[in-house]
This record gives C-alpha cells, sequence and structure tokens, in this order.
C-alpha cells in the first residue's frame, strides 16, 4: 500500500523532512439502539411516574358526577369510550351536552374535535347554542334577534373546538385530519375526539366481508386511533341487537359484541337505555350504565333530559337545568 504523507515539516538544519502518517482508521459503527416502538423498562417506570405526578390532570371527566368517581376521574388519553345504545336513545344528545359541559366546567387548556358524521355541523352549531342558552328553538331565533345571545362569546367559548363534516369517512382520513390540528394548535394539546357515529365510518379498503366483519375493524381501527393520538376518543356505535328492553333499561354488554368487535377494544361501554315517555314540557328520564369500567365497578346512572331546551342532566344534579348562560 503507498505510504500517506502529511506537510513537510522544517528542521533545525534547515532541511525538509517529510513525516509519515498511517492510514486512517474507519469510523466505528454506531451502538446498537432500540427502535422507537420499543420501551426499556427504565421508560416504562418514567411514564408511570409522569402519570402519577399528573395527579389525573390529564383525564377528560364525563361530568357526569357517579361516573368521573367510578373511573377515578375520568377518561386517560389512549383510552376509548363506545356509548352504545339503539336508535333514538338520546347518544348523540348526551355527547353534544358532554361538549358543552366540558368547555364550562373543565380548568385544563386543551382543545376537541369533533367528527360529525350524520348531523350537518350548522345544525349541531344551533344545537350547542340551545344547551348553552338554555333556550328553546323559538326562543333561540328570538333571542338572535335582539342579541341576547351572542354569537362572539358563544365563538371564544368554543375557540379550541374543531368540526370534520365530512359524512361517511374513513378512519385514516379522520386521523390525517387530527393530526392537522394538532400541528395547527400547538402548543395546546388535543383533550378529546368525538366520533358520531360509528357506523358511518367508512371501511379504508371499501366493502369487504360481513358488516360484524367491517364494524370490528372499525372497532379496533378506534382505538388505534386513541392510543396513536394519545388522546381520549368518544365514539357513539349503534346498537343492533333487537332483544330490547321495553322498560328503559340500559343495552347489556352483549349488544356491543354483536355490534362488532367494540367491547374488547374499549376502555369504557356506556350502555344507554331508551327515553321515558311523560307529560309534555316534563323532562324525561333517561337510564345509563358503565356497562364496562377498566378502573372500577359497573355504575348505573339516571339523567333527565329537558326536550324544551336540550339539556341533559344527572337526576341528583338538577343545579344547572333551570338558568342559561
Amino acid at each position: 500500500m503507498a505510504d500517506v504523507f502529511t506537510f513537510p515539516e522544517q528542521v533545525a538544519d534547515g532541511e525538509i523532512r517529510w513525516e509519515q502518517q498511517p492510514p486512517a482508521q474507519p469510523e466505528p459503527p454506531p451502538p446498537p439502539s432500540l427502535p422507537s416502538t420499543v420501551t426499556t423498562i427504565q421508560g416504562a417506570v418514567d411514564a408511570f411516574q409522569k402519570r402519577q405526578n399528573d395527579s389525573g390532570a390529564d383525564r377528560v371527566p364525563f361530568c357526569i358526577p357517579r361516573f368521573d368517581r367510578a373511573t377515578r376521574g375520568g377518561v386517560e388519553p389512549g383510552e376509548l369510550v363506545v356509548q352504545l345504545g339503539r336508535t333514538a336513545s338520546g347518544k348523540t344528545m348526551q355527547q353534544n351536552n358532554h361538549l358543552h359541559n366540558l368547555l364550562m366546567r373543565d380548568r385544563v387548556m386543551r382543545a376537541y374535535v369533533v367528527v360529525t358524521c350524520e348531523m350537518p355541523c350548522a345544525q349541531l352549531i344551533r344545537r350547542q347554542l340551545r344547551i348553552g342558552s338554555n333556550r328553546t328553538d323559538t326562543q333561540l331565533d328570538e333571542a338572535l334577534a335582539k342579541g341576547d345571545v351572542s354569537l362572539e362569546r358563544f365563538m371564544e367559548r368554543y375557540r379550541h373546538v374543531y368540526f370534520i363534516d365530512r359524512g361517511a369517512v374513513t378512519l385514516g382520513e379522520i386521523s390525517d385530519d387530527i393530526e392537522d390540528v394538532m400541528r395547527f394548535i400547538d402548543p395546546i394539546p388535543l383533550g378529546g375526539v368525538f366520533i358520531d357515529h360509528a357506523g358511518l365510518i367508512r371501511p379504508e379498503h371499501g366493502a369487504s366481508g360481513s358488516a360484524y366483519e367491517r364494524a370490528s375493524a372499525v372497532g379496533i381501527g378506534v382505538k388505534q386511533l386513541a392510543r396513536r393520538l394519545n388522546t381520549a376518543v368518544f365514539c357513539i356505535v349503534q346498537a343492533n341487537r333487537a332483544g330490547a328492553k321495553a322498560d328503559g333499561e340500559p343495552v347489556h354488554l352483549e349488544a356491543a359484541r354483536d355490534s362488532g368487535a367494540y367491547e374488547e377494544n374499549a376502555d369504557f361501554v356506556i350502555g344507554f337505555g331508551s327515553l321515558q315517555k311523560t307529560s309534555p314540557g316534563q323532562p324525561q328520564p333517561l337510564k345509563l350504565r358503565l356497562i364496562k369500567n377498566r378502573r372500577g365497578p359497573e355504575v348505573p346512572v339516571e339523567l333527565l333530559f329537558h326536550p324544551a331546551t336540550l339539556r341533559m342532566v344527572e337526576q341528583a344534579d338538577q343545579s344547572e337545568a333551570g338558568g342559561g348562560e
């Protein structure tokens, strides 16, 4: 191999001597490392301690006191809540009230995404205005005309709520849209995602397999969406079990199994009964049950739905049903 020489060196007697240099050694290979998807025990314990130190601050409350107590504060990032019930059982209305209550009560600055596959966004805004102002449809129109209800104040309260209003949509499209929102709102964290409803989520690669298999794929995908985005997801699921109870009792957990693989992927399942008929103008009782709870027992609760104003409150907590903003 040919010699490698460097610059000439001036010696004492004025002569120039060339200094020989050994060939350069190759760079040592980098030390082996784990892929980003693998966590060491140190990383796992660090995550545990961070969660302990957070004291539940990152949990999204149900805003139903009995459910919040039973789940020790609500839903953690990465968890999935399935709201399961038959048609016209108040699922969407309860989700609308949940969003309103979060924005009124939650002391943590965070954003929310509403995936409204069934209801046009303009109709959803009208509902939220009625719930927030505690007014009937006619009263809301009159109040808006007189300026008694401020759209500016409403927009300020909902400034960190974003709507995906695309009708039938795939989970991939939902994920892409939410990631765009997360980049837009940074550093404000994403608190949760509300999906209404799972039956309108399209398969990723066209309709294939049975309805049960497609529903199961959505159930798995929604849970993975929560994990991947590290946010709480609340997803409405239509129970397709024919054995409905006539007494208004909530559906059983088996209805989630019959509706696809929602039961095994969800961290929490809320079973809805049916709205009970009452005299005109009177609130309608609605029975719910936390029929799957990863952090505790099953818990029943009874809400009262006020059809005139669309407000829904726990029967033991009527303080907010009679007043507007």
